[in-house]
């Protein structure tokens, strides 16, 4: 732009614009990249904006107008939105227009937007939805979003200990073939996240769970006994769990691979971790990641006694990292 004049607008024709505010560690007044990226995009021409992705930290203004400007980006034909807002101020809402964009096809919302789904939604051609650590308005929202996305195939949700008010929603999506639910802390399966794939949706899915207590053996075993596929399971747990009681249909026959995260090699650990791979017919790898030891010597027998345990996958391959804690 400084070399050639032809340069200065070519800019505004770009199709894929990102945003992201650096947050230094000097004690010098920091400014946020929101006073440039309002007026740019009141500059770009584009017709079709393929990618906007907006992450937004504690620098941002405060008294800025996020929906406003979302929705402005919605009008232009918008096809993928990852909007990362860490601001000091309370969570704030999405435009409504959003949840009507038909071409949008990747959907990703961070920490303070809050998640308030109109009753008019509709999102044909959503094929990937991410939610990491949102605000959820309602139950209803949640529910009303996912039953208006006929082509879904991908969901990922992260959850906090505060995010709302949605305790409890059921999964009922015909197109899934994807769902990944994560604790970002560590939570009670049992008492703070209730929620369930509905049986009458067959899908292969992801499980990565932070158990803090007993129940949520149960709670995951009852989730699980209906027709899903659960392809991949990793746990990340240092807490005393106990051995289920009957193996789960989807367990038997669809895991193809189990990660144990801060695996500790306790006794009741040692169990489970038997139980998977006693059970699991079509595992293809199990992976272990562990805090390393002093002595050599206790890191190759761990390994060498769960390598020893019986698998009844022939192909199972068995895996193991060590990492500085």
């Amino acid at each position: 732009m400084i070399l050639s004049k032809r340069w200065r607008t070519i800019w505004t024709e770009v199709p894929r614009l990102e945003y992201e505010d650096i947050v230094s560690n000097t004690n010098s007044e920091q400014k946020s990249v929101w006073w440039f990226l309002e007026k740019s995009l009141q500059l770009h021409k584009a017709p079709i904006l393929e990618s906007l992705c907006i992450q937004l930290k504690e620098i941002c203004p405060t008294n800025v107008d996020v929906a406003k400007l979302v929705a402005q980006a919605v009008d232009r034909s918008l096809r993928r939105l990852l909007f990362h807002l860490s601001w000091l101020e309370k969570p704030t809402s999405m435009p409504n227009r959003l949840y009507t964009c038909e071409t949008l096809t990747e959907l990703e919302l961070f920490n303070k937007i809050i998640l308030d789904v109109p009753p008019s939604v509709c999102l044909p051609s959503l094929a990937k939805l991410f939610l990491f650590c949102v605000v959820y308005k309602d139950d209803v929202s949640l529910v009303r979003l996912l039953s208006n996305c006929p082509v879904l195939r991908i969901l990922l949700v992260i959850r906090s200990e505060e995010d709302g008010n949605a305790k409890k929603y059921t999964v009922k999506v015909p197109s899934l073939e994807e769902f990944t639910y994560l604790y970002k802390r560590p939570l009670s399966l049992a008492e703070n996240t209730r929620f369930c794939v509905d049986p009458t949706t067959s899908l292969s899915f992801n499980l990565t769970i932070t158990p803090c207590d007993s129940g949520w053996l149960e709670q995951l075993m009852l989730m699980l006994k209906s027709n899903h596929e659960l392809k991949s399971l990793a746990i990340k747990s240092s807490y005393i769990i106990t051995q289920p009681d009957h193996v789960p249909k989807c367990l038997a026959s669809h895991l193809e691979f189990f990660k144990w995260r801060s695996y500790n090699d306790i006794k009741e650990e040692r169990e489970f971790v038997a139980f998977i791979l006693a059970n699991s017919k079509c595992l293809k790898k199990a992976e272990f990641v562990m805090p390393n030891s002093k002595n050599i010597y206790d890191e190759n027998n761990i390994c060498e006694e769960l390598k020893s345990m019986f698998k009844i996958s022939p192909s199972c391959q068995i895996t193991f990292t060590f990492i500085h804690i």
